[in-house]
């Protein structure tokens, strides 16, 4: 498949799963999705089978084959333009209810020291958003290349969600909600935001990686090829200067060479801007995605003193979520008494 079926595939299928589809690759040069019900009014169905080689398409008889100039291109494209830079998806209500060994889970998950096993006070069901912030990064050195990649943070606790995507992959999600629960509170959507950068700092820096060393050798071949040029030319002005005794040649000869000098700087500067690798990054869209955790309500004694801890749990990864430390604000599984609460170790 070329690489212009491959652009295609990739364009069909990023923006199918941003409209909350569910999508697969079937094989190859194919796409499978199954629509949610208002984007499915305007393609007329709610299941197809996409293909993106004109081969593919010729075995795959149920298959519509997708091209510069297609309708079912055209119509996405318009919806891509359409398409708001925010967006809210709720997941299906699946009648998810707290699990009877959630007291083991509490205890398997996070560890409290020096204090007495927690007793759980109340727990309920919340609306948890994860707000997922898609980065458009530009990467311009001797050539231009971007990619796009997300930063998901819990809105609750304001910690990265690493594992996110993994919980929406065989999802269909909604893009209004089929259940009532009261909504989790929420940290400033900035705050989010200023979390959110700092994570996408460090995924730039892995990104630009392979990036720096295809620059930096490129950089050094063309470096040592000027070298060799100027190495071999001022010698050949100091073999003529050292072989005459004429004052005005020699003064020609030394003016010559510092010429030489300042060109082959300015040539290695030159290389050397035209070789940097700088990245911009920005916010392309945001997408809220709305999920059902379960909140618990904790009160743990340590001496005379009892703290209470609010803890979360994620029924979709079955896992007691990392709690953020209110003194540092980096995630930890591990709390111990300090003075304004329960606090990681590293604060105490």
């Amino acid at each position: 498949m070329s690489n212009e079926r491959l652009i295609l595939q990739d364009f069909m299928e990023a923006f199918l799963n941003r409209a909350g589809a569910l999508v697969e690759r079937p094989g190859y040069g194919m796409l499978e999705a199954v629509l949610p019900d208002d984007l499915a009014l305007h393609f007329g169905k709610s299941h197809f089978l996409l293909a993106f080689d004109y081969e593919v398409a010729g075995e795959n008889q149920d298959s519509a084959f997708v091209t510069h100039g297609s309708n079912l291109l055209d119509i996405t494209a318009g919806l891509t333009l359409e398409y708001g830079r925010f967006t809210r998806l709720f997941r299906p209500d699946t009648g998810v209810t707290p699990p009877r060994n959630l007291e083991r889970q509490i205890m398997e998950g996070l560890k409290f020291l020096n204090c007495r096993p927690p007793r759980t006070i109340h727990q309920w069901m919340v609306d948890q958003v994860f707000y997922e912030f898609n980065f458009r990064c530009t990467f311009r050195s001797y050539e231009k290349t971007e990619v796009m990649f997300p930063v998901v943070v819990d809105s609750h606790s304001g910690l990265p969600e690493h594992g996110f995507a993994g919980l929406w992959k065989n999802v269909a999600p909604l893009d209004r909600s089929e259940y009532r629960l009261p909504r989790a509170d929420e940290m400033p959507l900035p705050e989010l935001y200023r979390k959110a950068c700092r994570e996408a700092g460090q995924t730039v820096q892995k990104l630009a990686e392979p990036v720096r060393r295809a620059s930096s050798a490129l950089m050094e071949r063309e470096l040592a090829k000027i070298k060799n040029y100027y190495d071999q030319t001022t010698r050949e002005i100091e073999n003529k200067r050292t072989n005459t005794d004429d004052a005005v040649k020699i003064a020609r000869l030394e003016k010559q060479l510092a010429a030489t000098v300042s060109d082959r700087r300015r040539r290695e500067e030159d290389i050397a801007a035209r070789y940097a690798v700088e990245a911009d990054v920005r916010l392309d869209h945001l997408v809220a995605y709305h999920l059902p955790c379960v909140h618990i309500k904790l009160e743990v004694q340590h001496k005379d003193r009892a703290y209470n801890q609010i803890v979360v749990y994620n029924p979709y990864s079955h896992k007691i979520k990392e709690v953020a430390c209110p003194e540092c604000g980096e995630p930890t599984r591990v709390l111990v008494p300090g003075k304004n609460g329960l606090v990681c170790e590293n604060e105490k």
